[in-house]
């Protein structure tokens, strides 16, 4: 049988029954514009500086995989004889936001990426150095990309990584 609510029960079930009839609503309730960032009112998708810069992290995180899945590639290769001339030999594929450029000698193997629609671009670097394996990574301007350099990074681009490998 059904027991009758005490004065202490009473707010918790009003407030039940609240929230109840709350979520109902919204459940019925068409979304407001305002509600959602990629539909404000007065705001391009392609402009808004948080999109940009959301778009930039989720490139270099991107990039950062792919450096190094180069970088590790490209050793392996070295082991067995000689550094992979192409992307494919190695089993890794680029994004279309990406150009790729892949240049081998017998002493270096280094991949260019330049986003195409960023102003950055990237680099990594597999280097013999004697009987040692050296490694980099680096970013910065798409207009140093591709241009011949001396030393691990061009001039003005941020290290990300420099280390040494057997």
């Amino acid at each position: 049988m059904v027991s009758l609510l005490t004065s202490r029960q009473l707010p918790s079930f009003f407030a039940a029954a609240l929230l109840c009839v709350l979520g109902v609503m919204g459940m019925r309730q068409e979304q407001s514009p305002l509600l959602l960032a990629s539909e404000w009112v007065g705001v391009d998708e392609g402009s808004s500086p948080l999109v940009k810069r959301e778009a930039v992290l989720n490139q270099r995180r991107e990039v950062e995989e792919l450096l190094m899945a180069f970088t590790r590639a490209q050793m392996t290769r070295h082991y067995w004889g000689s550094f992979a001339p192409t992307l494919n030999e190695m089993g890794l594929s680029v994004s279309d936001q990406l150009e790729p450029k892949v240049t081998t000698s017998n002493t270096e193997a280094l991949l260019w990426l330049s986003s195409r629609q960023g102003d950055e671009a990237y680099l990594a670097v597999v280097r013999r150095k004697n009987v040692r394996l050296m490694r980099s990574q680096c970013r910065g301007s798409k207009s140093q990309a591709g241009k011949s350099f001396e030393g691990v990074c061009p001039p003005g681009w941020i290290q990300l990584s420099l280390d040494e490998a057997d």
